[in-house]
């Protein structure tokens, strides 16, 4: 019995340092299981702090700066403000300019149609120039015609003149007055001794002795070209 108690406590003893060792071991792996994470957790922290020390430096730089950046700011705004202030302006001009640019384009299509009527006008003054020219044309050439029309009386009677002159110088010039006067008179009441040259031709000229000169007048022609003076 006593053996079996020794043995029994024996294998107790056995069992319970086993027990003990696992749970020695089981502790250590804890142990260093805990260290690892502690450590790891330590560097994390470590990092973060760094981080959150680069931050708060930067927090405090900013701090440090707002002031400038408050002036920044407004000059930012002031900046800001004329930059809309010079879009205001050019967008003025641009309307202006485009005005402008529809104001150009309906005077060139006014200047387009005034051309286009100018040259209608014209094309219409050309034509009337060329029917005032044609009708000028007709006009001088009527005018010839009726100036020749005219002028050929007046070479006739010229013609006539100097025949009834070179007839008259070509009479016999009587010794006396008394003789020329008796002898012109015999002479002017023959019909058949005047030239047929001066006889009257037509009833128009029955009133001129067709010369164009009346009867009177030629005889105080002929008696100019005898020196006579008629009673």
């Amino acid at each position: 019995a006593r053996h079996l108690l020794e043995s029994c406590d024996r294998l107790f003893l056995d069992n319970a340092k086993e027990v003990f060792r696992k749970e020695v071991q089981n502790i250590h792996d804890c142990k260093d299981a805990l260290e690892k994470m502690i450590s790891s957790e330590r560097i994390q922290w470590a990092v973060e702090r760094e981080n959150m020390e680069l931050q708060l430096d930067r927090f405090r730089h900013q701090i440090e700066q707002f002031p400038n950046v408050q002036k920044e700011k407004a000059i930012l705004r002031s900046e800001l403000s004329a930059t809309r202030t010079q879009i205001e302006q050019y967008r003025l001009r641009l309307r202006q300019k485009c005005e402008e640019v529809e104001r150009l384009e309906a005077e060139r299509d006014a200047l387009t149609a005034l051309a286009k009527e100018i040259q209608r006008l014209d094309q219409e003054s050309q034509d009337q120039i060329r029917e005032a020219n044609t009708v000028i044309d007709e006009l001088e050439r009527k005018l010839k015609d009726t100036s020749a029309d005219l002028e050929r009386p007046s070479l006739m009677k010229s013609t006539r003149k100097k025949e009834e002159h070179a007839y008259i110088a070509s009479l016999p010039r009587p010794a006396t007055i008394h003789h020329t006067r008796k002898h012109f008179w015999e002479w002017v009441s023959v019909p058949q001794v005047i030239p047929k040259a001066l006889s009257v031709t037509t009833e128009e000229d029955a009133a001129t002795n067709g010369h164009g000169i009346e009867r009177s007048d030629w005889i105080v022609s002929v008696f100019n070209a005898l020196d006579l003076q008629p009673t």
